[in-house]
């Protein structure tokens, strides 16, 4: 299955391969808030642009998934 040049440049597309490499500890919390920032998400739907604020909230925080540190 190919990708269509369309589909890299989609907002949500491209947050969530930033969210695999960040899984992965591939991208640095920095690098993931300054990449999530420069992406942007007004492209994303009203849930998908709270999640992601969310996320940005919880590692500008220093929190770890699910809540602790």
């Amino acid at each position: 299955m190919s990708t269509s040049p369309d589909t890299v440049h989609r907002a949500d597309d491209q947050i969530v391969t930033l969210l695999s490499q960040w899984l992965a500890r591939h991208v640095s919390d920095e690098e993931l808030r300054r990449r999530v920032e420069a992406i942007g998400t007004d492209e994303l739907s009203p849930a998908q642009a709270e999640a992601v604020g969310e996320l940005q909230e919880a590692v500008r925080e220093g929190r770890e998934a699910g809540g602790t540190r």
